[in-house]
Order: C-alpha cells, then structure tokens, then sequence
C-alpha cells in the first residue's frame, strides 16, 4: 500500500513470524522486507502483475523479486514470469486466490430468458468499458434482444464511462443498464440472470470477478496474452 512514515519500525515493534508484501510501491516493498531482515521474518512476496503496465519490467521490481525468500503468485502466468525473471523454481508457490473443492458453490440456476452481457468493475476508464461498448456495439446490431449489465464502483470517472454506452447507435443504449455500488446479493442476482461476463480490462492480476462469475456458472470472456488469459 502507500508509504507511512515508521512503517518499518512499527513492523519491527510487532515483530511478525512472516512478512507479506506486494513489489509496490518498490520503496515501500524495500522498507518492509528490510524490517523482516531485522526481525529475523521470513520475507514473501506476492508478485500481483499486471502485465500490459510495464512495470513487472522495472529494475526495482525484480530485484525485490530474487531477494524475497519465497514468491507467491496468483496464477500460473505470473510464475512463469517470475521463473524468467531469475527466481529459483524451489521458491515460487502458485497460492490461487479462491479456495480448493465444490462445496462452497451454490446450485446451478439457468441464466434469464434475455440473453444479457454483465461486466463487473470499478467505473474508470482504465477497466476498458470503452472496448466493450465497441463490441457490445456491434453484436446488438446483430442480436437485437442482447441486453448488458454494468456493475460497479463510481468513480472521478464515472461520467464518462456512462457516456460511452449513452452514445451507442440505435437501440442498443436503451439496453444497458447500470447498477452502481450493489450489495453482494444484489450482485450474484444479477450474474446469475446473465448468459456470460465479459472482463475487457487487461490490469488485472488475476480478476476477482471471474471467480465470482464462475461460482455463478457462467462462461467468461476475457483478453489473450493477459494474466488472466
């Protein structure tokens, strides 16, 4: 998170068993794991890469990456990067962002009878809702019954991600609703009248709400080449 004056004394007052941290801010990521130094801690490092930014690719990154004791990724992709990067194989330990067996899902419901797009993210312009108003563009002039749900966060930017899909051609604006900072029940509702989830963004690490769309049933659509992918 962002740089508090004292952390690494307040890290070494509390004097932890392990330390875990993500590479940055890389300063940050620095004072931590020489505070675990100090104290003795195991140092793990949880790379979260968001590969199209560029910064898996900064000097500091890797440099914290070959000196943390073991690296944590998300997902396969990111530890094939870290293994490039110079990581022995010994300490990289994929740890998935879910937790293992069927028996936290809920039972299968068939999507609603419309078929409908749902995209859950936070309303800024850097999730790419511009791409998927382009797409959704032209499959609603091809499926004129296609409707999309947009589930999030408001932001600075809010105003302009609604303007991208109030200016679609024809009807297709009339068939995307919003659904601005819904409730957990709200939101699995919602995905469950979906017939998929579209996740456009490429700065996702991972992308929490695929989980959530797959515990729902529902098929995903997301960029190659990403983590992700």
């Amino acid at each position: 998170g962002p740089g508090r004056p004292g952390l690494g004394r307040k890290i070494r007052d509390f004097a932890p068993q392990v330390l875990v941290a993500a590479p940055l801010p890389a300063l940050v990521c620095r004072h931590a794991r020489q505070a675990a130094e100090r104290c003795g801690a195991p140092f793990v490092l949880m790379p979260c890469l968001h590969f199209h930014d560029g910064w898996p690719s900064l000097a500091s990154v890797r440099e914290e990456l070959g000196r943390a004791d073991r690296v944590a990724p998300f997902t396969e992709a990111e530890a094939d990067f870290v293994r490039a990067a110079g990581v022995p194989s010994r300490q990289v330990r994929v740890i998935p962002g879910c937790a293992p067996g069927q028996d936290l899902l809920p039972p299968y419901t068939e999507p609603g009878e419309q078929p409908r797009v749902v995209m859950l993210g936070r309303l800024a312009l850097g999730k790419r809702w511009g791409v998927l108003a382009e797409a959704y563009s032209r499959l609603a002039a091809e499926i004129p019954e296609l409707g999309l749900d947009l589930v999030g966060r408001d932001s600075a930017e809010s105003p302009k991600v609604r303007a991208l899909f109030q200016q679609l051609p024809g009807s297709a604006a009339e068939r995307v609703r919003f659904h601005v900072d819904v409730d957990d029940e709200e939101k699995a509702s919602i995905l469950r009248r979906a017939w998929m989830l579209a996740l456009p963004s490429l700065a996702e690490s991972f992308g929490l709400v695929l989980l959530e769309a797959w515990r729902a049933g529902r098929p995903v659509v997301v960029p190659e080449g990403t983590a992700q992918g």
